[in-house]
Formats: C-alpha cells, sequence, structure tokens
C-alpha cells in the first residue's frame, strides 16, 4: 500500500540529514530502475506476470519530492543526474513535436504518424498493401499524454542480447520525433523488447498490440 507524497515526506524526509535523503533519493531511483527492468524482460512479458505499472509513477513522486528537499538542504543547487537531465530536456520538448512515427511489425509493415500543427493533430495509419487512414485527434490531449509518457527516459535501442537471450520472430520497432525549429530528430529502436510504457503509446495511436 503507497501513501501520500505528503506523508512520504514526513515520514522519510523530514528533519533528516543530507546523507539520509541522499539514501532516500538513490532508493527512489533504485527502486524505479528495477521496476522498469522487470516490465521491459521477456521473461515477464512473455510469461505474463502481472506488475503494478503504477508504482512507476508513485515512485517518481517520491523521488521528485525527495530530490528537491534535498536540493532545498544544498541551498537549491540541482541534485539531476546527467542522464535525468537530459531527459527533463527532451521532455520539455514535446510542445514542440511536430510529428512522431511509429513503425512496427516483423517487417515494418504498420505505420503510425501523429502530425501535430499549431491548433490541431492527426493520426495517419498504414499498413502494408493498404491505404492509410487518417483521423483527427484532439492535439492538447495529445501532447499531455505524450508528456507523461516520459520518452526523454527511453534508451536509444532495446535489444533481447541485453537479456541475455533471443526470441523468435520478435516485433521490430521504431519511433521517430521530429521537432519544429530545426531541432535534430530523435529516434528509438528495438527487436521484440520494448520500453515498459510502450503499449500506452500504442494505444495512444491506436496501434495494433505488438
Amino acid at each position: 500500500m503507497y501513501i501520500s507524497v505528503d506523508s512520504y515526506e514526513e515520514m522519510y524526509l523530514s528533519n533528516k540529514d543530507v546523507g539520509v535523503i541522499e539514501r532516500e533519493v538513490e532508493k527512489m531511483r533504485s527502486e524505479i530502475s528495477g521496476l522498469k527492468t522487470k516490465m521491459e524482460s521477456p521473461a515477464y512479458r512473455y510469461l505474463n506476470i502481472p506488475i503494478d505499472d503504477g508504482a512507476i509513477e508513485i515512485y517518481r513522486t517520491y523521488l521528485e519530492r525527495a530530490m528537491k528537499v534535498l536540493s532545498e538542504k544544498l541551498g537549491g543547487v540541482s541534485v539531476l543526474t546527467e542522464e535525468e537531465k537530459v531527459a527533463d530536456l527532451i521532455d520539455s520538448m514535446t510542445d514542440d513535436i511536430v510529428c512522431l512515427t511509429l513503425t512496427l511489425g516483423r517487417h515494418f509493415e504498420n505505420k503510425y504518424e501523429l502530425c501535430i500543427a499549431f491548433d490541431s493533430a492527426k493520426i495517419i495509419e498504414t499498413h502494408l498493401g493498404e491505404a492509410s487512414v487518417s483521423r483527427d485527434a484532439d492535439r492538447a490531449s495529445l501532447l499531455s499524454a505524450l508528456y507523461a509518457l516520459h520518452i526523454g527516459e527511453w534508451r536509444s535501442t532495446y535489444l533481447p542480447e541485453e537479456y541475455g537471450c533471443t526470441l523468435s520472430e520478435p516485433t521490430k520497432w521504431q519511433v521517430r520525433i521530429d521537432y519544429k525549429n530545426g531541432a535534430a530528430p530523435r529516434f528509438y529502436d528495438g527487436l521484440g523488447i520494448f520500453p515498459y510504457n510502450f503499449s500506452s503509446l500504442c494505444k495512444l495511436l491506436g496501434a495494433e498490440a505488438y
């Protein structure tokens, strides 16, 4: 059972010295990392072992509060790691996305393009040998949902070798994100291994189960 973030602060952060709070920050980082590893592991995915995916967001709120308290203890200096700084920067660019393209399938036969304009958005769906289908979408809701995915935390590549295994006929996938103002596009891809919240992106785009 999880407690509120205010109760968490009172129990684990209030009136604690810097060393204790630093250890709490590292503990929350470790909890989040461990859950992501489990959810991305092919063993958990293919054996359908249930995991409380909401736990990551709860631990994330604890981590944010712990880092805030630690920063205040240290006189306002940033306590983010370099990886966290990069992730925050990428997430902060969500409003600048002009197109997010998801391609997946054994032969990349399915493509979903989320095209975002100043005041509108649409999703273009294309399957091998079929004509493209376009549907309008709510821009604000899509951008909010994309921000909540924390794609900035994703690794650039997800491969089964990382888990010491090979997969039979794995699904290939790639996500490309294009930005306005000339910013370089970002790429993420994988082979049968997916970010822990990849299914949320698929659901957002109306993608078929992978």
